[in-house]
């Protein structure tokens, strides 16, 4: 349910945020879920440029409203 909207931002910041989706369909993206602690679905995490490692995390289902809301801010906090 949350694709459309995160490819809908995705598409909008692409110049200052880059996304990154696992669908823990295959074993490389378990691993990199695992070390990005995330073991849930839905699950969502800001990642700093160059790093595998999560700064925040939020899971469960995210209302659009309140996903483009965190997706702003991490713009405006990322200097885009």
């Amino acid at each position: 349910m949350a694709r459309p909207v995160v490819n809908g931002l995705r598409h909008e910041y692409q110049d200052r945020i880059n996304f990154v989706v696992l669908d823990f369909d295959r074993q490389d993206d378990r691993a990199l879920a695992r070390r990005l602690g995330i073991d849930d679905h839905p699950a969502y995490a800001i990642v700093e440029p160059g790093s595998d490692r999560g700064r925040e995390r939020r899971y469960g289902p995210m209302p659009d409203v309140i996903m483009r809301a965190w997706v702003r801010t991490l713009a405006a906090t990322s200097g885009g």
